[in-house]
């Protein structure tokens, strides 16, 4: 089963003590805040040394290397840092994302290791209508999950109206919004055409007043409410609508104008029109944490889809935090498990992690969109799994080649005896392997079946086999399981391989518009096949 998270994260300040940007705080608030900071970071040392005391002891030299470059990852991502009136234990996080980030699936991902979370995105404007679907996404079941709520506004009076709109039915018939939103953030980043047509998202960067009207209502707002459990408030956003808005650089005048009236801002270094194939341009998170200083806390988000990637931003650009979009969907959650060493463990696990996400969204309940593209994300994962073993039989097996290809030319120190070879036929190939071999010049087709044709072709696939491959696997789209490869031979041949659920190959076939070795095959019946073709 999966280990139970801590069911509170780290709190320093009270929402309701913490004070606007240049206002003073009583003495016995300052002296609780500095007692509390104490007291946390005495309870973070202990729970870091106990971790690294847990971590195994087994691993052998070979390995220390690696060893020590995980635990260097560990030691960024797993330092405390503040997120405005939190004090949070590790420095990952969970992006929001529509149709994917319920309550159930953040439940998990915090299990996992991820500090805080986002819902998906709430537009002000159907809230303020009381849109039962719009209404449902705000879904903070779990007040242990520490969780913001995502607005998409237009407008200060819709800002403000929302957040009454927040306080009033948190006391009414959302009584679970009183405990479970722990932060507001403003969404500058959607790329939806619809959204930046209406003039949101994006589109609002390039109104500076209008965003510091907006950030002016939400720290008011915060600073007076008394309903809810804000201990954050920020924003989410890119570089601009298009290239012209990124070397006017318009992300860093909001930056600029968040400071001192925001906690955090989250920057996605691609503009509105970039695909998400475009690399993400990091140098511009480094440019952001430059004019933000310490006042205003910078979440790096863009093309992290491993501890290392997340660990090498850090790094790279000096942001505070790193925030996973599609690498938590890619894994499952994985990434932000601190045990995780960026192999493709979540094979391994999906069928626990995808029962441990059963069990909270029959807790939580779940909506059939969101459940159709966790489904599809496991069975994604399971097909991975599936192309990367039959992958490594493959390697596996063409080292056997090579060894046998070696040994029949006597330029080989460690020959394979007979016994090697059985038990590597054994091993590699299914009882009712089916070998076909199909060559249009010299033009044969032929087929050999069992480890008894094995043993005959043997020699023929060592010598085609020899020099450069390109491997070609199915596509994740591919149904579950896709055990199969196409290898395409430097001398012009191409092998496919199917393999069985136990990993062994069942059916091989090599194609040869022109065979490189036709005078070479071994057995008697493939060249009586060829002279009869011939003939």
């Amino acid at each position: 089963m999966l280990a139970p998270a801590p069911q509170k994260f780290w709190k320093v300040e009270t929402p309701h003590c913490r004070q606007r940007p240049g206002s003073q705080a009583s003495p016995s608030t300052s002296r609780v805040s500095r007692v509390s900071r104490v007291s946390w970071f005495c309870a973070l040392s202990l729970c870091a040394r106990c971790a690294f005391r847990k971590r195994d002891k087994s691993e052998k030299s070979s390995t220390r290397v690696r060893s020590n470059s995980i635990n260097s990852t560990m030691s960024i991502l797993n330092e405390a840092w503040q997120l405005g009136g939190w004090k949070l234990r590790g420095r990952v996080v969970l992006a929001p994302m529509e149709q994917v980030t319920d309550c159930a699936f953040r439940r998990l991902c915090f299990e996992l290791g991820a500090s805080f979370t986002w819902t998906e995105m709430v537009r002000a404007a159907s809230l303020l209508k009381r849109n039962n679907s719009t209404t449902s996404r705000i879904d903070t079941l779990d007040p242990s999950t520490p969780t913001a709520v995502q607005l998409m506004v237009s407008s200060p009076s819709e800002l403000r109206r929302a957040l009454q709109l927040l306080e009033e039915r948190a006391q009414s018939d959302k009584l679970f919004w009183a405990r479970g939103i722990h932060g507001i953030d403003l969404n500058f980043g959607c790329p939806s055409p619809h959204i930046i047509n209406d003039g949101l998202g994006p589109a609002m960067l390039s109104r500076p007043q209008v965003l510091r009207q907006l950030f002016d209502t939400l720290a008011d707002w915060r600073a007076k409410q008394k309903v809810l459990p804000i201990g954050a408030i920020g924003a989410k956003m890119r570089l601009g609508l298009n290239e012209d808005e990124e070397e006017r650089e318009v992300y860093l005048r909001a930056i600029q104008s968040a400071k001192g009236r925001l906690d955090y801002v989250c920057l996605h270094p691609r503009h509105a029109r970039d695909e998400s194939k475009i690399p993400a341009r990091w140098e511009h998170i480094r440019k952001a944490k430059e004019v933000a200083g310490h006042r205003l806390a910078i979440i790096g988000n863009g093309d992290v889809f491993s501890r290392r990637d997340a660990a090498r931003m850090i790094r790279e650009t000096g942001c505070d935090a790193v925030m996973v979009a599609r690498g938590a969907t890619k894994t499952v959650g994985a990434i932000f498990d601190p045990s995780w060493d960026d192999t493709d463990l979540t094979v391994q696990r999906a069928e626990e992690i995808e029962g441990r996400l059963n069990d909270l969204s029959e807790k939580f309940g779940v909506r059939p969109k969101i459940a159709d593209y966790h489904k599809e994300s496991f069975r994604r994962v399971r097909a991975r799994g599936s192309r990367q073993a039959v992958r490594l039989l493959w390697e596996e097996m063409n080292w056997f080649l090579i060894r046998e290809h070696r040994t029949l030319e006597k330029d080989f120190d460690k020959p394979l005896t007979d016994q090697e070879r059985s038990e590597c036929i054994m091993r590699f190939f299914d009882e009712k392997v089916c070998i076909q071999l199909c060559s249009l010049s010299p033009e044969m087709e032929h087929e050999y079946r069992g480890h008894q044709g094995v043993q005959e072709i043997l020699p023929f696939l060592a010598q085609l086999a020899q020099g450069k491959q390109d491997v070609h696997m199915p596509c994740e789209e591919a149904e579950a399981n896709p055990m199969q490869l196409v290898v395409g031979l430097a001398n012009g041949c191409n092998v496919m391989i199917l393999c069985t659920e136990r990993n062994q190959i069942r059916r091989l076939n090599i194609w040869c518009s022109s065979c490189p070795f036709p005078l070479q095959v071994p057995t008697g019946e493939i060249l009586q096949s060829m002279e009869l073709a011939a003939g």
